[in-house]
């Protein structure tokens, strides 16, 4: 009975890690006009909440943060020069959705922000990635393809398929007992 009373805990605990964890990651990349930018973003309820893109080739080369705020709603990050970039971070997170994000996108910064990168939608299934800061007022002015793609589950999944695992070995055990 103890057993069974420590296994059914176990089973609750690894349910309510599972249910703790909404957020999911998500690998980015673009392509287009000689830059290449790839990265990941923490997606929770269709908001990116946090991340990074690193662009490798272009003129705006470098690692850059996803700016996030709270309260959801479009929101402006500026950068050197008094340019503001207009973000609204919504991720559509469904499979083979295209486009995943809006006219307004999500803005990716420099520690200091002297730098941004504006990943949006520029029309149809296009995709502009633009710099603002010391490299230019709109450099690169890239428009090309992006995708989103999914990667690693979260540690709730994990926590899901461990309480599954649990409860079918309680049940195990208790049926196996009822037969002998």
């Amino acid at each position: 009975m103890k057993r069974q009373i420590l296994q059914m805990t176990l089973i609750a605990a690894a349910m309510g890690l599972a249910a703790q964890s909404q957020a999911a990651l998500y690998d980015i990349a673009f392509t287009g006009d000689g830059s290449v930018a790839d990265g990941q973003i923490d997606v929770v309820g269709g908001v990116a909440t946090s991340g990074y893109l690193d662009v490798t080739a272009g003129p705006a080369q470098g690692i850059y943060s996803l700016y996030a705020w709270s309260g959801g709603g479009v929101s402006s990050v500026r950068v050197s020069g008094g340019t503001d970039l207009i973000v609204d971070n919504l991720v559509d997170v469904n499979a083979g959705a295209n486009p995943f994000l809006t006219v307004n996108g999500m803005a990716f910064v420099t520690g200091d922000h002297s730098e941004g990168i504006d990943l949006s939608l520029a029309s149809g299934t296009t995709y502009n990635l633009g710099g603002f800061g010391p490299i230019g007022y709109n450099v690169p002015n890239a428009n090309g393809t992006a995708t989103l793609s999914g990667v690693v589950p979260e540690p709730g999944t994990y926590g899901v398929l461990a309480g599954a695992g649990l409860f079918l070995v309680s049940l195990r055990n208790k049926f196996g007992r009822k037969q002998t």
